[in-house]
């Protein structure tokens, strides 16, 4: 599969470590960083996405967004997805019969006037709305309170993933996506308000056991999924 992120916020979220870990499944482990787990909430708008090969007038146009813990499978670094949503319904048949993404339709609002962004994603039962509001500015840097030393530290471990796990421990299988993309340009905005129901009670996440740690924003990335391998859970 191919597409475009035209546009692309990732909220990155500190877990409480114990948390995290109770809902990856084995072998699965959180990829800790000061003794915390890490999730990002990757919001995006993804343009004409398609099988390869196909004409990209025929690609889906739509907003998505995806719940993805930073994991360790054995030596490997990568990313599981907990849950996705988007304001699709054909990418929602799609992606839940064809990918291990959790989809489920949602609407999802995105404006600004140049001064802020505004993201609003409203879900069928309330637990995973979204209600984010950022400044237009680059801080030029990481907030004073993040767990990272600086950008380039945040970016290694939060951006620079390149596989997607997903685990069937009953059947003892491992299915692995590689991913591959052109490099992200990425810009620091300011948060002006935060609420993410997932990660705050109403989802699988404890209220306080998921603290903001920084948005990062990119634009214009290419990306391609390579086909899914299948291997055997070792260990």
């Amino acid at each position: 599969m191919t597409t475009v992120f035209r546009r692309c916020l990732l909220v990155n979220y500190s877990v409480a470590a114990d948390v995290l870990a109770a809902v990856l499944p084995a072998p699965l482990e959180p990829d800790l960083r000061a003794g915390r787990g890490w999730l990002s909430v990757v919001i995006a708008d993804l343009q004409r996405m398609r099988p390869a090969g196909i004409p990209v007038t025929l690609g889906l146009s739509y907003r998505q967004v995806v719940y993805r813990a930073v994991v360790r499978c054995g030596s490997s670094r990568g990313v599981y997805s907990l849950r996705s949503d988007a304001d699709s319904r054909f990418m929602n048949a799609g992606g839940n019969l064809l990918s291990f993404f959790r989809f489920h339709h949602a609407a999802v609002i995105w404006e600004g006037n140049g001064d802020h962004q505004r993201i609003a994603v409203r879900t069928r039962d309330g637990s995973a709305d979204i209600d984010l509001i950022l400044g237009a500015d680059d801080r030029g840097g990481l907030p004073r309170d993040s767990s990272f030393a600086g950008l380039p530290d945040a970016r290694r471990h939060l951006v620079e993933l390149f596989t997607a796990y997903h685990p069937r421990p009953e059947q003892n299988l491992l299915d692995v996506v590689r991913i591959s993309r052109a490099d992200w340009v990425i810009t620091v905005p300011p948060v002006r308000g935060a609420r993410c129901g997932f990660l705050d009670g109403r989802g699988p996440f404890p209220a306080g056991s998921a603290r903001l740690d920084s948005v990062f924003e990119a634009r214009d990335v290419p990306y391609y999924w390579h086909r899914l391998r299948v291997q055997k859970i070792t260990g």
